[in-house]
């Protein structure tokens, strides 16, 4: 490519790419897709031979790779050559045009598009869709689970550990939970003390639908409400991975070798 690059499409390649023309910089990026016959020089058998080569430009380069991805290691490969950033039609709100032209009436009178909506938090849609059962009993879920300031359109990828289980919990609220086993790892992560409170709530809804509910938490409020507690120490990493105490919040407390139960 580099021979191509320099021998038939007029890019030097002896200076670096900052210090190219105009002209040189256009053909590197959007250079035509043109086939070539080159003679060329295999340095580890010292042989000599002809083919025909086409010339790639980079923008076609990089977008082949993507397309080709297949694992995080090829990711990685093109992911130097991307960028983000938003959309040019719709600056960054992801709708087409016409969803700004279908809107429902809500119930403090006004009209809404799709794209308005999802561009506002939770709790600002509870209150203009009560009478609206099914949208309303989703909405509450989600301000019962703590997520109510998270606007409705906001990407999963930008959500903490905490939120994004949360977030999966409240798919699953609809459900039969019979025989249904949860596994949470610090969902407390980010919560407000009080939204803590909100958040035991939901795992006992969860336990009164015949749910099993297993939680890796320090938070304390969230151990004393435990039915069964398996305390792992003494201590943090190296000190750590063996079970000092197991039972009931009232045995952890009475555990002489548990730190946990001292501030229980």
């Amino acid at each position: 490519m580099k021979d191509i690059a320099r021998d038939h499409v007029g890019i030097r390649t002896d200076v670096p790419f900052r210090d190219l023309t105009a002209r040189e910089k256009d053909l590197v990026f959007h250079g035509p897709a043109k086939k070539y016959h080159m003679l060329y020089h295999n340095e580890k058998t010292n042989t000599a031979g002809e083919m025909d080569f086409t010339y790639f430009n980079a923008v076609y380069a990089v977008e082949n790779a993507l397309a080709k991805v297949k694992d995080e290691k090829g990711m990685k490969r093109v992911e130097p050559f991307l960028t983000e950033g938003p959309c040019p039609d719709c600056h960054g709100a992801r709708y087409a045009p016409q969803a700004y032209e279908i809107c429902r009436t809500a119930e403090d009178g006004k009209p809404y598009a799709l794209p308005d909506l999802m561009a506002m938090s939770i709790d600002d849609v509870l209150p203009l869709f009560s009478q609206r059962t099914a949208i309303h009993r989703r909405l509450q879920v989600l301000h019962d689970l703590g997520l109510g300031y998270l606007t409705l359109g906001e990407e999963t990828p930008g959500l903490s550990g905490g939120e994004a289980q949360r977030l999966k919990l409240a798919s699953e609220m609809g459900k039969g939970q019979e025989d249904a086993v949860f596994v949470f790892d610090e969902p407390t992560i980010g919560l407000h003390p009080k939204d803590v409170m909100t958040l035991l709530g939901v795992f006992e809804r969860l336990i009164q639908k015949g749910a099993t509910v297993v939680v890796i938490e320090h938070d304390l409020d969230v151990i004393r409400n435990s039915d069964y507690i398996i305390d792992m120490g003494p201590g943090g990493g190296i000190d750590g991975g063996r079970s000092v105490a197991m039972g009931t919040p009232e045995e952890i407390h009475a555990s002489p070798t548990s730190i946990t139960g001292r501030y229980l």
